[in-house]
């Protein structure tokens, strides 16, 4: 019937749609978490695309063998995510933060101790290496996340579409990045993931202390 089964005429207002990315991009707080959030999978990802040529090429492990380390940091991970359901409504946001910090902080100072006494062609140091990271990807991922769209309560949608687009750019630049200088050990590999790892305890040292309050919807 007419009254019951009208045809849906709304469209799509362009200029509305500007208007709110341009309130987007000015939340400080926001941009920040989104892109930290990014940062964790580009660390990751760098580790990922990289280290199949480092096992399979460099250590001359088989495709399966290869595939067995990799199950390794992915279960430290699950592990990770496990500590961080159970413990979030106790930790809260600054603390999870913080617990994610100090993971990534021993994973700096790790990387830089390999790099030194150049451990890190002992394939059993750079997995266990990553491991510690994969610990705290979990608390820093979703902390980040949720929080960087609660700074932005009155644009939700638009705000999770954009921390998708941001943390895919963020993991395709860098993988890029990093990746032109590799040249098939793990040492640039790990250097990069360290610089990265660096602005990322930079970026949310603040957020582990006080975090801001949330803006009033």
């Amino acid at each position: 019937m007419p009254e019951t089964n009208q045809k849906h005429t709304e469209t799509l207002k362009w200029n509305h749609l500007g208007s709110n990315i341009k309130k987007l991009l000015k939340k400080k707080h926001f941009l920040i978490l989104a892109f930290a959030h990014g940062l964790p999978v580009a660390i990751s990802a760098v580790y990922s695309v990289n280290s199949s040529f480092i096992f399979i090429d460099h250590f001359k492990f088989s495709p399966t063998s290869y595939a067995y380390i990799q199950l390794i940091p992915v279960m430290i991970n699950l592990i990770g995510s496990i500590i961080y359901r159970h413990q979030v409504l106790n930790w809260g946001v600054s603390k999870s933060i913080k617990f994610g910090i100090y993971l990534c902080a021993a994973f700096l100072t790790l990387t830089i101790l390999g790099v030194m006494l150049d451990v890190l062609q002992i394939p059993v140091s750079i997995v266990l290496i990553m491991c510690v990271l994969n610990l705290s990807l979990s608390t820093i991922i979703a902390s980040t996340g949720t929080r960087a769209i609660e700074y932005a309560p009155k644009l939700k949608g638009l705000a999770v579409a954009f921390l998708g687009l941001l943390r895919n750019g963020v993991v395709a630049i860098l993988v890029l990045v990093v990746g032109a200088f590799f040249n098939g050990t793990i040492i640039p590999v790990y250097i990069g993931m360290a610089i990265l790892t660096s602005v990322l305890i930079f970026l949310l040292w603040p957020y582990s202390k006080e975090v801001p309050p949330l803006p009033e919807i």
